[in-house]
């Protein structure tokens, strides 16, 4: 339902929360057994976002009643020797739409309902020094926290609908438009958030673009895939992307969201400063099954990237270097 991968050299590891128990697990890249750190059982979570240092985590799943959304907080204890550690913490409050985690792992940013639209609150992973620094008539928003000082916020998107995309200061709560006006605008951003990778919808597809908000020029990309399956090198010199071998006519993003179209994805990189790409393999192929890519994350020596297949939510590492 989640996972970080963190560490260097030797020490380079990958974890995990199951789905089915709640249980953190740490593997190798390269693969092999994975080790259970902690034995604390929490079922069905269907979302989890580590923290970077893999230490904090957040869980979510939604309570007996179906509806009500449960986010717990919590930090991974381990234990000295081969005895598995707890996962200990405190709920946030109940019904949080959409949460992101700061890059030192230490605060979180969520979106609640309020009166038919959205307010974003940032607090301690505890849930402690809250403080509102949004609101939006608008309910439905996916947020992200790339820069310390700087969230990304855009619209859910969908086809028949045009989309925004939003830059917000959680310090100050001002916010700055950054995109706007596009349908089935989707966008992820670079760790310095000097680029903005995005995609809109047309008739029957999309298409991918480059946005870089200094110059504010927009570049269109050679390849045709949704922000959500790509992820920016540390220096955002480089893009990695799983790009569908075929994309079916459809209403996208909305078709693929909705499990109607899944994808066979190969693994392309992209140099942003000229947009050349590059195959680097057709791991649908390799693994003799449908890969459809989503929340790929490199390593820091970008070396491995680690993504889920979004058909059945198995856990797979690509060895770049």
């Amino acid at each position: 339902s989640g996972f970080v991968l963190g560490g260097s050299g030797a020490k380079i590891a990958v974890r995990y929360l199951d789905r089915a128990t709640g249980n953190v697990f740490e593997v190798s890249p390269d693969g092999g057994e994975a080790k259970r750190i902690t034995n604390t059982t929490i079922p069905k979570i269907y979302e989890a976002v580590f923290a970077k240092s893999g230490a904090a985590l957040l869980a979510r799943y939604l309570k007996e009643d179906g509806e009500t959304i449960e986010t717990f907080s919590g930090t991974v204890k381990t234990k000295s020797g081969s005895t598995e550690g707890d996962l200990a913490g405190s709920f946030l409050p109940a019904g949080i739409k959409e949460l992101a985690l700061s890059p030192d792992g230490k605060r979180v940013f969520y979106l609640r309902e309020e009166g038919g639209g959205a307010v974003g609150i940032t607090a301690t992973l505890a849930g402690g020094e809250k403080t509102e620094v949004f609101r939006s008539p608008l309910r439905e928003w996916s947020v992200s926290w790339p820069k310390t000082d700087t969230l990304l916020l855009t619209t859910k998107p969908s086809a028949l609908s045009e989309g925004i995309v939003q830059v917000l200061n959680p310090e100050t709560g001002h916010t700055t438009p950054a995109l706007s006006r596009l349908r089935g605008l989707t966008a992820i951003a670079d760790g310095a958030l000097a680029q903005i990778l995005y995609s809109k919808s047309s008739d029957t597809g999309f298409s991918l673009s480059l946005f870089e908000r200094e110059s504010r020029v927009e570049t269109e990309l050679p390849l045709r895939t949704l922000p959500e399956k790509c992820v920016f090198g540390a220096k955002g010199e480089t893009l990695y992307c799983a790009v569908p071998r075929t994309v079916p006519p459809a209403s996208y993003p909305d078709a693929w969201y909705q499990g109607v179209i899944s994808f066979e994805d190969e693994v392309w990189a992209i140099e942003t400063a000229n947009g050349i790409p590059r195959l680097v393999m057709d791991v649908s192929a390799e693994a003799n099954t449908a890969i459809d890519a989503v929340s790929p994350m490199l390593s820091a020596d970008e070396k491995y990237l680690i993504f889920t297949n979004k058909t059945d939510g198995t856990l797979w590492s690509l060895q770049l270097k």
